[in-house]
């Protein structure tokens, strides 16, 4: 009866929390818009009690904006508001200035105070700044994510499993959290609201008893999670009435300084929050530090990643606030908006750890990607702080020293600056990553030279052999399972051919070919979203499988990769499965490669050997196109022979960008074929290892360099391209100058990158960029196109190809393209059959 009653409270306080919450923010939303349609004056008054008399206000100027003020005299830090008066003529004393909503260009006269002496000064209410109006409506943006996030969390979890405390106590922290950004977190004057809320005193009521209690709720939750402490179990009032005892104690300090007229200080409360946190912070990393499984350790460890950074900056930055009143209103108003979007994107991460953790799903994955993200925004903060800073200090010495009062230089000084924080991010992030995860560039340099390795391995068994004992050196993995698609069917089976109980439309397997990512087996078996058969679980825990990942040739799944672990060891780093998951689409398409040699070995005939090495080369190449946002692409690839060495992929990358990549092996048949197939399967691992597009390039080309004769080589060109700002970033090597047709008939030839790939090792390569217009038309082809030769040994060439395309430019593409095909078949007379494989592929900006 009483957990049913629990039960109620709780969803009543979600709905009551969903309701209040679509008031208040349609409120807020009303003062954004008339914050975002006032003016601002250039100064903040602080109402101070002068010492010497106690029972006076007086109004001081706590900021200037020195550059609102038209004229030479303007107000100073400490000046005394004594009146303003409006254009209109009537007088506002200072409390009413301050409260006060000022239109745009309305022109004031304030009456300052200044060592005795008064001093008029005129100030019109300008557009507010962009900076300002960013950071502000950041604020309020991330302020109701946040607080709209936990709610949803935690209305979730408790739907999911409301029998579980362990969710009671996730709701309870989650609806705190959430009426914490509601009652603790104000950007702008309640004066700039368009209504009141009905009631609103008292409907702040139990908003301000759950973010009183949101610390003993944090507490609670951490006796509960992942896991309930035995005193819960067993004494489950004695348990709940030791975490609560601060609120209940400061309710008994309240009721009685309410009697009194004595309220409770508000540090003094902040502090017993604080502490209540600390507490549960501190249980979680003991529980990380003596858990017994590698699943609660990534539970917790998701947790630690995903809640510690944000809720803790934010109670440092509370009881700094509190402690030191002074110093905080010292703080710049920008500054403190810019820490307060930090603080508040860190603490959007809170909920959705959570959410991961308690799903017990991709645990892993989602860490690595807190810890990348942490890194990157800590390097940011700092280096946008030492930018501030520098250009603060350049134009105070520019204004005060030099008396230069032209903003050009310090504009000139901050546009340096901007231009170069890119690469000092990347410089930064490269020397941290290197001194604090040496073994982490160690285990690249080994997964690399495996890569090179590859490409002389004669049949699968070495491949498989060679793998395990690489990963057994450079990650501490006990064994390599290869679980490979078989031939002729759906089943699958051991690299020696042993059955084991895995089909190709059983359920896990089904489900690793739609996610397409690595799937701990323990998360597998916990979470339940995967339907694993009891064949298959007894298998997978009788070797030991503590890793399943999927092997794939253009999105088919060809086999799967089992992980083992050494005795020792229960789990691996977030970044080593971003390894692995990297890794093994080489080693799909190089097992793909070998079963085909292993084919050929089998005394087939020569053309038997072509023909089954086509169908394979002509699986490398895109089937159908992946998704490319920003951009209509086609491309057609034709073999002059029954294995080709020309070469095209399109590949969707994180961040909607999409990779456009086409070839030409120099000579034909099955050993460009092969060389084509080694370079596409390094290209498609190495843009998973979140390097430049430049070592992209410079890599395939060591590789190319190490594992080919001096008389083979490549052309080749790449480009990214990027939908967010239409960015096209390509580098070019060797390969004949795609052309980009403008919509004004121009035209732009992409020539920067650096010479063939193969030719010379450790050869730097060089990005460019350019800007793709809407209905910009890129051309991309090999040589088979413009080299293809009539009987007068006349080639087609580059001016025959523009000129086609430019009276053909708004076309339909695959109808461009077949009607070029049709023009060089007709130049040559060769009936759709040419001399050398003929690629093309075209982009358009949409």
């Amino acid at each position: 009866m009483l957990k049913k009653l629990f039960q109620g409270v709780i969803v009543t306080i979600g709905v009551f929390l969903l309701l209040y919450q679509l008031v208040f923010f349609t409120r807020e939303a009303t003062m954004v818009i008339a914050w975002l349609n006032s003016g601002s004056i250039g100064l903040q008054v602080r109402a101070t009690t002068p010492p010497e008399n106690p029972t006076d206000t007086l109004w001081a100027i706590s900021d200037v904006d020195t550059t609102a003020f038209p004229f030479d005299i303007y107000p100073v830090v400490g000046d005394i508001l004594l009146a303003a008066i409006p254009e209109e003529g009537d007088t506002l004393s200072p409390n009413q200035f301050s409260t006060t909503i000022h239109p745009q260009h309305k022109s004031y006269t304030l009456i300052l105070e200044r060592n005795g002496t008064t001093i008029p000064v005129s100030a019109t209410a300008r557009t507010r700044e962009f900076i300002d109006v960013g950071s502000t409506v950041a604020v309020e943006v991330l302020r109701v994510l946040i607080a709209i996030s936990y709610l949803l969390v935690g209305m979730w979890a408790f739907y999911k499993r409301p029998d579980s405390g362990g969710v009671r106590a996730l709701a309870l922290f989650s609806f705190g959290m959430s009426a914490f950004m509601i009652t603790g977190v104000q950007a702008m004057g309640g004066l700039y609201a368009a209504y009141d809320i009905p009631f609103d005193q008292y409907l702040r009521i139990p908003l301000t008893m759950l973010t009183v209690c949101f610390g003993g709720f944090w507490l609670n939750l951490q006796f509960y999670f992942p896991r309930p402490f035995r005193i819960i179990r067993k004494h489950p009032l004695l348990g709940h009435l030791v975490i609560y005892s601060p609120q209940i104690a400061a309710a008994v300090y309240s009721t009685v300084g309410w009697l009194q007229d004595k309220p409770m200080p508000g540090l003094l409360f902040t502090a017993t929050i604080a502490t209540q946190m600390v507490l549960g912070f501190t249980i979680l990393v003991i529980r990380r530090i003596r858990t017994e499984t590698p699943l609660e350790r990534r539970q917790i460890t998701l947790v630690l990643y995903g809640s510690g950074f944000g809720l803790g900056i934010l109670f440092l930055l509370i009881l700094f606030n509190l402690a030191f009143p002074a110093l905080s209103d010292m703080v710049p108003g920008p500054v403190m908006l810019f820490l307060i979007n930090f603080i508040f994107l860190a603490l959007l991460l809170s909920p959705l750890s959570f959410a991961y953790a308690f799903g017990r799903y991709r645990l892993m994955e989602v860490e690595g990607q807190l810890r990348r993200g942490t890194r990157n925004a800590l390097i940011s903060s700092v280096l946008l702080v030492i930018l501030v800073l520098i250009v603060y200090g350049v134009s105070e010495t520019l204004l005060h020293t030099l008396s230069v009062e032209s903003r050009t230089a310090t504009m000139f000084v901050t546009l340096v600056l901007a231009l170069g924080f890119i690469p000092a991010h990347r410089f930064s992030r490269t020397q941290i990553e290197r001194r604090l995860y040496p073994e982490r560039n160690r285990l690249k340099e080994l997964v690399n030279d495996f890569l090179r390795s590859t490409a002389s391995m004669p049949d699968r068994a070495t491949l498989w052999l060679r793998l395990e004992d690489q990963l057994r050196t450079a990650m501490g993995i006990n064994s390599v399972i290869p679980i490979l698609r078989h031939e002729t069917g759906d089943d699958m089976t051991l690299a020696h051919g042993e059955q084991v109980p895995f089909s190709v439309n059983d359920s896990v397997c089904q489900f690793i070919e739609r996610t397409k990512r690595p799937l701990l087996v323990d998360e597998m078996l916990a979470a339940g979203k995967v339907d694993v058969n009891p064949e298959t679980r007894l298998w997978l825990r009788k070797n030991d499988i503590a890793l399943l990942l999927p092997m794939t040739v253009q999105s088919k799944l060809t086999g799967l990769l089992g992980i083992c672990f050494e005795g020792g060891r229960e789990d691996m780093a977030a970044e080593d499965l971003n390894m692995l998951a990297s890794l093994v689409t080489q080693v799909g398409l190089q097992s793909e490669n070998l079963r085909l040699l292993e084919e050929n070995f089998d005394k087939k005939r020569l053309e038997e050997q072509l023909h089954m090495a086509r169908k394979v080369q002509e699986r490398f190449l895109p089937r159908e196109l992946p998704d490319t946002p920003g951009l209509e692409v086609f491309a057609q690839c034709q073999f002059s022979l029954e294995v080709a060495g020309d070469y095209y992929d399109v590949i969707d990358l994180p961040g909607n960008r999409t990779l456009m990549a086409v070839g030409d092996v120099s000579g034909k048949g099955a050993g460009a074929a092969m060389i084509m197939a080694n370079m596409q399967a390094a290209l498609r691992t190495l843009t998973g290892l979140d390097i430049d597009l430049s070592d992209v390039v410079a890599r395939v080309n060591d590789m190319i360099w190490r594992n080919t004769d001096p008389e083979q080589y490549i052309t080749f060109f790449v480009a990214i391209f990027n939908p967010e700002n239409s960015t096209l970033t390509y580098v070019n090597a060797g390969h004949n100058p795609p052309m980009i047709i403008h919509a004004d008939r121009s035209v732009t030839l992409l020539e920067t990158g650096g010479p063939i790939l193969g030719a010379i090792p450790e050869m730097p390569y060089q990005a460019s960029q350019e800007i793709m217009q809407a209905g910009d038309l890129m051309v991309t082809y090999t040589d088979g196109v413009t080299e293809a030769m009539n009987e007068l040994d006349v080639e087609f060439g580059e001016e025959r190809l523009l000129e086609l395309i430019l009276g053909n430019r708004t076309s339909d593409l695959s109808g461009l393209v077949q009607l070029i095909h049709q023009r060089v078949s007709a130049f040559t007379n060769s009936k759709g059959q040419f001399a050398d494989d003929f690629t093309l592929l075209l982009a358009r900006k949409k």
